[in-house]
């Protein structure tokens, strides 16, 4: 998972049971479709959980609940996660201010 504002770029492994093979797929969403994120740390795994505001982002992530991203990090790469995680919440913060800004603006006019 990577952050390429204003998109998110999510790369998974995905196996095919009929071709009996693996692939690389990547997905991208803009950063506007993400409700929250939320890092995760249970005693031996890091998790990050990212809720969407709608499936269609979601693309061919698959999800066992609807619009929810669960990812799993190996416990080498948790400083990694966090960090990202941290940027994820601040790219958030900083378009729903955007958002609030151009409404007020709107409401001046």
């Amino acid at each position: 998972m990577r952050l390429e504002p204003p998109n998110v770029v999510i790369e998974f492994r995905s196996w095919s049971l009929r071709k009996m093979s693996r692939r690389i797929v990547e997905v991208r969403f803009p950063i506007s479709e993400i409700d929250s994120v939320d890092f995760i740390t249970p005693l031996l795994e890091t998790r990050m959980e990212v809720q969407l505001k709608s499936m269609k982002a979601a693309g061919d992530i698959p999800c066992q609940i609807p619009g929810l991203i669960r990812l799993e990090f190996a416990q080498r790469y948790r400083d990694s996660a966090r960090a990202l995680s941290s940027r994820l919440n601040a790219a958030i913060s900083e378009q729903y201010l955007e958002q609030l800004e151009s409404e007020m603006d709107s409401i001046e006019e």
